[in-house]
């Protein structure tokens, strides 16, 4: 008899814990929306942002009759879980997220090298990420490691940046995006890490909160897109994100500046600003754009219906000048190359 009223206290008690624990989520999840309402990127009931969007007809057509799409492979190695790209003068790099290495292959697909094995030590990696230049330096996010590496242009370890963030230790960057050597910043891929870093001299400074985008660096400038927005049903203890505007953002002295803004609901996971224009890849549509820097449709580059039911989020672009765009689906472990006619 005893034993069975150990065991129902034991389960009362455990029932009591689960309903602490949601109730509250529950009021965290309010609270979030109540506290973010005057932010740049207010986090949303689920139940106010579902309004259907109406998509222009250029966004929808299939016209892309100006590039060659290639599924793209590196001779002498199967790259796993491709993740970003960095387009060279004269060579490819593609971050191998599950080998913990970085490819390196000339424009014909012949591997010339590969950089890096998994470890903690200097030119070692853990589930590397991101990837960016600047000048002749090479920056690595190192996300095991809680790290952005640099190397040189021959792949020599110059230093390593340490990103564990102390106020926020769980967070795990994704995105780099590089204003001068001693600047960086970053920025996560998942809404456990929603936001935007800047590391300067040691020190990391939060930029923006609640945001879920995506990052990147040309000349020393920093720029922006949101997905869209996050959105939490307190009741079922819901977050997720939601299709919603989409804007191109400058990073100047800690603050965001809206540039100009693009489609409503894209869902845009990965984007490139060249000279005079912006690329980017719609989730929502499986399609890689491009837009004039006013935010105006110019043209499609290519679809990707064969990731209908398998899109990851976590895709990354890369510009190899006026030739040719990349793709690549870590999820998937494909890259595409989408060349100039």
């Amino acid at each position: 008899m005893k034993k069975i009223l150990v065991i129902c206290m034991l389960i009362l008690s455990v029932n009591m814990m689960g309903c602490s624990s949601e109730k509250k989520i529950e009021k965290e999840y309010k609270s979030l929306v109540e506290d973010t309402k005057k932010d740049l990127f207010p986090v949303l009931m689920l139940e106010d942002g579902g309004s259907e969007i109406k998509y222009d007809n250029d966004l929808l057509s299939d016209n892309n009759k100006d590039y060659e799409k290639i599924a793209w492979t590196i001779k002498d190695i199967e790259i796993i879980s491709p993740a970003g790209i960095l387009c060279r003068e004269k060579d490819l790099l593609v971050v191998d997220k599950d080998s913990s290495q970085i490819v390196c292959s000339d424009y014909e697909g012949n591997m010339l090298k590969c950089i890096g094995t998994m470890g903690n030590g200097k030119v070692e990696f853990m589930n590397p990420t991101g990837i960016a230049a600047f000048g002749n330096m090479i920056y690595i996010i190192d996300s095991g490691n809680k790290r952005v590496q640099v190397l040189d242009e021959n792949f020599q370890f110059v230093k390593e940046i340490k990103t564990e963030n102390e106020s926020d230790p769980s967070i795990v960057y994704e995105n780099i995006a590089v204003e001068s050597e001693d600047t960086i910043y970053l920025c996560g891929d998942s809404l456990t890490s929603r936001s935007i870093d800047k590391w300067k001299n040691g020190e990391m400074v939060r930029i923006e909160e609640n945001y879920y985008g995506s990052l990147y660096g040309r000349d020393g400038k920093i720029y922006a897109v949101n997905r869209g927005n996050i959105a939490v049903d307190p009741n079922e203890k819901i977050m997720t994100v939601i299709a919603g505007k989409n804007n191109l953002f400058q990073i100047k002295k800690d603050k965001m500046y809206p540039l100009c803004e693009l489609p409503e609901g894209l869902v845009i996971n990965a984007f490139v600003v060249t000279e005079d224009s912006i690329v980017l890849n719609s989730n929502k549509l499986l399609k890689v754009y491009i837009f004039g820097k006013d935010g105006e449709y110019e043209k499609q580059v290519a679809k990707f219906d064969e990731w209908k039911q398998k899109a990851d989020l976590r895709n990354y672009l890369a510009v190899q000048g006026e030739e040719a765009v990349w793709i690549s689906n870590p999820s998937t472990g494909e890259i595409f190359c989408m060349r100039k006619k």
